[in-house]
């Protein structure tokens, strides 16, 4: 109906929903019936009235699924939407309130305000101030409560786990407590709305008490330093975590102990045990005060109590003589004056054993508070003054002031220091003009304080006055006098034991959080931590669980050289007189230590466990597989999918095989595998100098990959791809210099199988694409690198035996590498490989003599640089150091060719006029001139101390044909060659 349109438009415009909600109600036969129901309904939901009301339809059991639909899009519409924006807003102001309250200006400026929050008020009791500089302290109390009030908001909008929660309370009251700080409000809550004699009698008392409750609940606020501290460590665990890929850098000192990032287990563990402690002491604070003898007896009576009865009762004897002197006729008045001169006498003595003359080394206000032989100061004494008391004060008539105190006090300190004024006030009965006193308006106060700049109560604070008056009077009597003392010695000492207090249940709080978390920290959560510090290092970089075995002996080193530097230290002390001779006078008592073999914690064991399984995950993954275990250790589930997509990369592909294994595995039998495992710690280990990665182990053949990064630039591949072509070079010298493969050359059952037997190996290098991925199924997988560029990369290596070289590459290798790098390279053919790439390579070859570094053997000239003599780690550390230093723009690869020894020994026989020849030989042998070539070849081949061997294949396949180039196929010679699998 237009009723409810104008309804609905009102509530919600430009609403689709309603609009077709109103089509389908409009559609609706059931209604029909009932329009005149749901028209004085809706006609009554749009008219003015005091309370709005939810235009809904009725309809009883008529009432169909459209209503059913109209009424709740009615309350979503009126009810849901303010929530939902509602939410909205503050969906939105939750980053910037968790951002702000974690600034540092902000976190500071908190610190500041909590300390002041701590202390400050101890700080204005302390001080000496006059209630007038009350207004200051109290400006920046509310201050305080602001910037509280603001921080408990926005931690509650910008923190998910804060609202209720154990700091949400505790904040809360620790807010709220700040009120309590504020003297208006504070005078207010102790006075109340009670202005009787009787409150101001009970001022004291009340507030003595209230003031312990407050301190009680201002210790709440040191939370507030334990919230900071654990912000301090949140940022630093954050801070950590984003470092936690970032390793010391190799070369450098690493000594230092790790900090790993609070491992959630941690945080819970450190927060309970937090609030444990906290409830704990706060639970003495409260408790301690309560069930102590004190605070349910200390209404005893004291000495100023008793004198205060004793001068109210002469008084109003002294009144009492005194009135009756005056309604009785005329006769003897020596009662009265001896009652009178009684009183006068009882006050003098009242004021002078209580005034702070009386007392020595009284004179400073710490002196006062820290000096035991100090007591607390008469200031006023009040004398009811109203006009129905009859109990008005005429002064001292009978005889002087200063005269009672010369004859009481002539031993003491006070005889004839009593100030003038305050005796000249004492016999005349004069008061001080003063403000009325809250509830004690009627009396008169006479100041008997020998401090000048105060004159009336209201000078001092609440807290700095206590009130004595009279208790033997009958019930219903007023008051006749009340005396008040100068409570500021009390209240200075209590502010500086309250800011003790302050910082010694800071101190107590963080020891006790420390110290009860230290065991679980020390024996649980430490080692958690540091495994799961362990696990993400190896989340983000697998391989980098290879060298974290290494960290144990790091730990074992700084164990060694601190009991080295112990036992430096107690050998200087045994050499001592007194410890020999001790040592000798024992010697009989003395029982020989037993060897106590320390057992290893379960934690260690796990740790040592996970160390273990990401280096066999390295070992058996290596670098092809990283992303395997990154992407599986990512998830929080214990789900493993293997079977991922795999990745394309470019590389350098380089092949290894060992020579003669065969006739060697059946020499050595089950000894082949020490063999094979001593040639793949240098191969492995060499290759790892150059930052390379083993990748496969077949049997007598290796696959080593240099992985090019996607980010790496051009200048970077070209060192990487030198690097490769130098760690194979050093691999060959490394296998003919060594000392341990130097045994099978003297082998003799590998002698008489193969004669002149010698350790050989032969090398393949080529650069392309591959398909980085894991290969197999569920049962079984390796990590690995699919391409007809790996295949290659084998070929080369198997065409080295067809060359008699120690090393092949490609052409795509050998164009990359850096101009310097190129020109030791020789091409030796170009050819196609059957079954495999049909385009023309171009082979190259680093030709190396290995019988000039054998005589190395004999003549002792191995040697090993220092540090690979030391522990795992020091090995680790010179060996990333060096890595390091290879990838440096300083550093030259192609300058092993000048500086390496070795390598200047093995190409000494190729001699420049050889490498002439053989150019001038193979580029006539690629042109078609093979006769010429022919020539040239015949030459090279025994031009060297040994024979050339790619010549020697160039004129035996050139033989085939009768070194007539014609005859080479049906299209004639093209310039390349294919090489069969016979010879590749």
């Amino acid at each position: 109906s237009p009723a409810v349109r104008r309804s609905l438009s009102g509530a919600m415009p430009n609403s689709t929903r309603i609009s077709q909600t109103m089509r389908d109600f409009r559609s609706d036969q059931s209604f029909k019936t009932a329009g005149s129901a749901a028209t004085s309904v809706t006609r009554n939901s749009v008219r003015p009235t005091s309370t709005w009301k939810l235009p809904l339809l009725g309809g009883g059991a008529r009432r169909s699924a459209v209503a059913a639909r109209y009424n709740a899009v009615v309350r979503s519409a009126v009810v849901q939407m303010p929530l939902n924006m509602w939410r909205r807003s503050l969906r939105r102001a939750r980053p910037w309130c968790a951002d702000f309250i974690e600034k540092v200006w902000f976190q500071i400026l908190m610190f500041l305000i909590t300390v002041y929050a701590l202390v400050g008020d101890d700080i204005r009791m302390s001080s000496d101030t006059s209630p007038g500089d009350d207004l200051y302290f109290n400006l920046v109390t509310i201050t305080a409560l602001v910037l509280f009030s603001l921080e408990f908001v926005c931690s509650c909008i910008g923190k998910e786990d804060y609202p209720f929660s154990f700091f949400f309370w505790l904040d809360l009251i620790a807010t709220s407590s700040l009120l309590l700080d504020i003297t208006w409000i504070y005078e207010d809550l102790v006075l109340g709305g009670d202005s009787s004699v009787a409150r101001a009698g009970r001022m004291s008392r009340v507030g003595t008490r209230a003031g312990r409750v407050i301190r009680v609940i201002r210790l709440l606020r040191l939370i507030r330093i334990l919230k900071l501290y654990r912000h301090i460590l949140d940022v630093r665990s954050r801070k950590k975590g984003k470092d936690d890929e970032e390793k010391a850098r190799p070369g450098k000192e690493a000594h230092d102990e790790e900090v790993y990032a609070e491992s959630r287990v941690g945080q819970k563990l450190s927060q309970m045990t937090t609030q444990k402690v906290i409830v704990l002491i706060l639970s003495m604070l409260i408790m301690l005060p309560i069930i102590s003898v004190e605070t349910w007896f200390r209404e005893i009576p004291t000495a100023a109590q008793y004198g205060a009865d004793i001068v109210s009762t002469v008084f109003q004897e002294c009144l009492a003589s005194t009135t009756a002197l005056e309604d009785a006729p005329a006769g003897d008045n020596s009662s009265a004056h001896f009652a009178c001169s009684h009183f006068e006498e009882q006050l003098a003595m009242y004021i002078g054993e209580h005034h702070l003359d009386n007392y020595r080394d009284c004179v400073s206000g710490f002196q006062k508070a820290f000096n035991g032989g100090c007591k607390l100061g008469l200031a006023w004494v009040g004398f009811n003054a109203g006009a129905n008391s009859g109990m008005n004060f005429r002064g001292f008539t009978e005889k002087p002031f200063e005269e009672y105190v010369d004859f009481l006090f002539v031993d003491a300190a006070l005889a004839g220091t009593m100030r003038a004024d305050l005796a000249q006030r004492l016999n005349t009965g004069s008061a001080a003009v003063c403000d009325p006193v809250k509830g004690l308006e009627d009396y008169s106060w006479l100041p008997v304080s020998p401090e000048q700049e105060i004159e009336c109560p209201e000078d001092l604070r609440i807290q700095e006055k206590t009130w004595i008056q009279p208790q033997l009077l009958p019930i219903g009597q007023e008051w006749p006098m009340i005396f008040v003392f100068d409570s500021r010695p009390y209240t200075l000492r209590a502010a500086v034991y309250s800011i003790l207090q302050t910082l010694f249940i800071c101190f107590i709080l963080a020891l006790g959080a420390m110290v009860f978390s230290r065991d679980a920290n020390v024996l649980v959560l430490q080692p958690i931590e540091r495994m799961i510090s362990l696990v993400q290092k190896i989340r983000n970089n697998p391989l980098y669980a290879m060298k974290l075995g290494d960290e144990s002996y790091r730990e074992r080193a700084l164990y060694e050289e601190g009991e080295a530097m112990g036992e430096r230290g107690s050998l200087l002390a045994r050499h001592s007189r007194r410890y020999k001779t001790w040592r000798r006078l024992t010697k009989c008592c003395r029982r020989r230590p037993k060897p106590i073999k320390e057992q290893t914690m379960e934690t260690k064991i796990l740790e040592n466990a996970i160390v273990k399984l990401g280096k066999l995950l390295a070992l058996g993954f290596g670098e092809a597989g990283s992303e395997i275990i990154v992407k599986n250790m990512g998830e929080d589930t214990a789900t493993v999918n293997a079977m991922i997509p795999g990745s394309r990369v470019d590389a350098v592909f380089g092949f290894c095989d060992i020579r003669h294994f065969t006739d060697t595995t059946e020499v050595l039998q089950d000894k082949v595998m020490v063999f094979v495992n001593q040639l793949a710690e240098i191969v492995h280990s060499t290759v790892d100098a150059w930052h390379g990665a083993a990748n496969r182990n077949i049997g007598q053949a290796f696959l080593i990959v240099w992985r090019m990064r996607e980010e790496s630039t051009e200048k970077i591949r070209t060192k990487v791809i030198d690097m490769s072509v130098a760690s194979f070079i050093q691999v060959f010298t490394a296998i003919n210099k060594s000392p341990v493969l130097k045994d099978y050359r003297e082998h003799p059952a590998l002698l008489a199988r193969i004669p002149n037997y010698r350790v050989a190996m032969g090398f393949g290098l080529h650069y392309g694409w591959a398909i980085e991925g894991a290969i197999g199924s569920d049962f079984k997988i390796d990590a690995s690198y699919l391409s007809p560029h790996v295949k290659l990369a084998s070929r080369l290596e198997a065409a080295t035996r067809h060359y008699k070289v120690p090393i092949l590459m490609s052409q795509p290798l050998a164009s990359l590498s850096s101009a310097e790098m190129f020109r030791h390279f020789r091409a030796i053919d170009e050819v196609t490989f059957k079954g495999g790439m049909s385009k023309p390579i171009r082979l190259y070859s680093v030709d190396l003599n290995a019988d000039a570094v054998t005589h190395q053997f004999m003549s002792g000239q191995l040697s090993k640089p220092a540090w690979q003599n030391a522990n795992p780690f020091e090995v680790r550390r010179q060996r990333e150091k060096a890595k390091e230093e290879k990838m440096q723009d300083a550093f030259k690869v192609h300058a092993m060719f000048q500086e390496d020894a070795d390598l200047v020994l093995m190409r000494e026989i190729f001699i420049p006029r050889f490498f002439q020849a053989y150019s001038k030989g193979f580029y006539n042998y690629q042109a078609g001139e093979w006769g010429v070539a022919r020539t040239v070849f015949s030459s090279t081949v025994n031009m060297l101390e040994v024979p050339d061997g790619p010549s020697k294949a160039l004129l035996e396949y050139m033989a085939q044909f009768d070194f007539d180039s014609s005859r080479v196929g049906p299209k004639g010679w093209l310039g390349h060659r294919e090489l069969t699998e016979a010879e590749a």
